[in-house]
């Protein structure tokens, strides 16, 4: 061994025989029992907590243990029989807490509030970052407000605020409930939150479920038949905010409600309904795949905020990718205990609106294999739209069914399958927008104060877009709502409009839709009637039309008067009343019937005899249709393959393979 060597071993071996013993110490398993020694190493699980050291283990055995919990870092807590028989509750909030610790993981165990007084928030982390996984956390509910603080107090299953990393697997979080502002002050209802995030880092959700997330009621104050004060609580099922990377796979967000509004003595005097919202983001990134969100419930009421299942603000990316949202409902805000109460000449029926998917601004939305069904609005001017983007630089729409979405009564001044305002680039392909149903008109009785005309619908709606190409989609089954009688003094009530495609002060490349069945609602005596359009093109807009197939519509393609340009063929225009209205018929359109197979159940795939096999212009997009077949084929056996007009490509099989479409005269 060289000199130099032995110096460094002589200086270094006295340090090593003093650190021997932390190397030597072995992971240990610390146990708790609610007996105690010497049953186990401990009857309290923070004892035993303060005893671990780095990597140890807790193992908590079947019982209820109430005390307050603040996590260490390298800690495993665990039990040993599963959340339904290891409970934890406390006297006081948060029930469990850490700061500024790493590496923490806690399996099943059940954290469970104890009083709506002193324990509305289930977990609080700062800073931190852990692992919880096969968790419940229940039963947290806000203070009902008092004389000194009126407002309801906000409920919190799990609050992550700092710079922290959370993962959450096999997570339940239920039954939280924001506390009712105190009747008679005009107090707020408390909020409900499943999750609340505010900071950095990130936050990864897999097979959790978020349910019976319900907001505050108001504390109505009354000052008069036709005025009221207080506002219900909202319900989030998770919001988060700051720069924080959100993604959930595989869970389930369910049964949230909203905090009932303040009710005035008159019917529909009603206002500040709290607000429901599945997933609520702003800053960072999006991404959710394979959830289901359903049974979100608001109230009717004036001046308050719309209803989402998925809202973002300001989010570098959105990712969504085949989720399933369904059942977006509205509580109506005449209940029982106001039966004897008039109608009011001084207030309409106040509006609620769903909006299932709301992109605020950001860099790029994506949209991906996603279900959107059963909204309901309602209200004069209440709100119901499938998919919304509203500043949002960039935007990708592709295999999404919207479907089922009606703005029930009271003129829904907006119903819309997809709507698209202020966006650079767009693409919406292959998608299915149907049976979309305008709102018929408010009542007679409050016509000379409400507009009585009933509320239009359009299933694709693009306004101020740079770039769009619309392409394979199917537009089908769009009504506009009815319109009221007129009394013998205000407006009269016209019917409202149904439009498959609306584009506006926009530049759009249209290749390759279906759009069947626009039918307008109708006006009441003396009323117009609505338009119901195939294809509307708006003021300041350049459209290319292609390849589509527009039938069973009032007027097929109508275009405003100020138009850039408009650009139009090989589109198959049928059992229209009007094909062309303000445009220039179309190099080679057809006006053939287009043969589909179940017209009565939505099925427009082209029959083996449709002459529009082999009959469109070939595009370099789209390549492929809106199954997912290569675009073009053979369809007819003349050896050359043709792009077919509509959204679907004809698949001849064996026996029709050399079938020769009807030839057209």
């Amino acid at each position: 061994m060289k000199p130099i060597n032995r110096l460094i071993l002589a200086l270094l071996l006295p340090l090593l025989v003093l650190m021997l013993p932390a190397f030597a110490t072995a992971e240990a398993f610390i146990t708790v029992c609610v007996s105690g020694p010497p049953t186990c190493d401990y009857a309290s699980i923070q004892a035993a907590i303060d005893a671990a050291n780095f990597g140890d283990t807790i193992v908590v055995s079947a019982g209820t243990y109430t005390e307050q919990l603040t996590l260490k870092s390298g800690v495993t807590l665990t039990s040993t029989d599963g959340p339904t028989s290891t409970i934890v509750t406390a006297l006081f909030s948060p029930i469990i807490s850490g700061g500024q610790i790493i590496s923490v993981a806690v399996n099943g165990l059940s954290i469970q509030g104890n009083s709506a007084l002193t324990t509305p928030v289930g977990l609080d982390f700062f800073s931190s970052t852990l692992t919880l996984s096969n968790i419940i956390i229940s039963d947290l509910q806000g203070a009902t407000g008092t004389a000194v603080y009126t407002d309801g107090a906000d409920a919190i299953g799990l609050r992550l605020t700092g710079e922290s990393d959370l993962v959450l697997a096999n997570v339940t979080i239920q039954n939280i409930s924001g506390g009712n502002g105190l009747l008679g002050s005009g107090a707020t209802g408390g909020d409900a939150f499943g999750l609340w995030a505010d900071g950095a880092g990130s936050v990864s959700m897999t097979t959790t479920t978020v349910r019976h997330v319900v907001g505050g009621n108001a504390g109505t104050l009354t000052n008069g038949p036709f005025i009221c004060e207080g506002a219900g609580g909202s319900s989030f099922g998770g919001r988060v905010s700051g720069d924080i990377d959100l993604s959930i796979a595989n869970s389930t967000i369910t049964d949230l409600v909203a905090g009932e509004p303040c009710y005035a003595y008159a019917m529909y005097c009603v206002g500040y309904a709290g607000q429901v919202s599945g997933i609520e983001a702003s800053g960072g990134a999006l991404v959710l795949s394979d959830n289901i969100l359903s049974n979100f419930a608001s109230w009717a009421a004036w001046e308050s905020a719309s209803n989402y299942a998925i809202h973002t603000v300001s989010t570098r990316q959105v990712r969504l990718e085949r989720n399933q949202i369904a059942a977006m409902l509205v509580h109506d805000t005449w209940s029982a205990r106001h039966l004897a109460a008039p109608d009011s000449p001084y207030c309409d029926p106040p509006p609620a609106s769903f909006i299932d998917v709301e992109a605020d601004g950001g860099a790029a939305l994506y949209a991906t294999d996603n279900s959107l069904r059963d909204l309901t609005g309602a209200g004069l001017d209440g709100q119901t739209i499938g998919l919304q983007a509203t500043g949002v630089t960039s935007v990708t729409l592709s295999q999404n069914t919207i479907a089922s979405i009606n703005s029930s009564t009271g003129k829904a001044s907006i119903g819309s399958g997809i709507r698209i305002v202020q966006a650079v680039t767009v693409t919406v392909n292959a998608n299915r927008i149907e049976q979309l149903v305008g709102g018929n008109a408010t009542e007679p009785y409050y016509a000379s104060i409400a507009s009585p005309s009933g509320g239009s619908v359009d299933g694709i709606n693009l306004q101020d877009v740079a770039h769009a190409t619309i392409a394979n989609n199917i537009v089908w089954s769009l009504t506009g709502g009815n319109g009221a009688p007129q009394l013998s003094f205000g407006p009269i009530g016209n019917g409202g409009d149904a439009t498959a495609l609306k584009v506006a002060t926009s530049s759009a490349q249209v290749w390759n839709n279906t759009l069947v069945q626009t039918t307008p609602g109708y006006g009441a005596t003396d009323g117009l009637t609505g338009t119901a359009s195939s294809i509307k093109i708006g003021a300041g807009t350049s459209l290319f039309a292609f390849n589509n197939i527009l039938t069973g519509h009032d007027v097929a393609i109508t275009g405003a008067s100020m138009i850039i340009t408009s650009q139009l063929g090989y589109n198959d225009l049928w059992n229209n009343h009007i094909n062309y209205a303000g445009v220039v018929s179309g190099t080679l359109d057809l006006h053939v019937d287009p043969r589909f197979i179940d017209v009565a159940h939505g099925d427009f795939h082209l029959a083996f005899s449709s002459p529009l096999v082999d009959r469109g212009l070939t595009p370099i997009f789209p390549s492929e249709d809106l199954d997912g077949n290569l675009r073009p084929i053979d369809g007819n056996g003349d050896g050359v393959p043709i792009t077919d007009i509509g959204a679907y490509e004809y698949q001849p099989t064996p026996l029709h393979r050399y079938y020769l479409p009807v030839t057209l005269q």
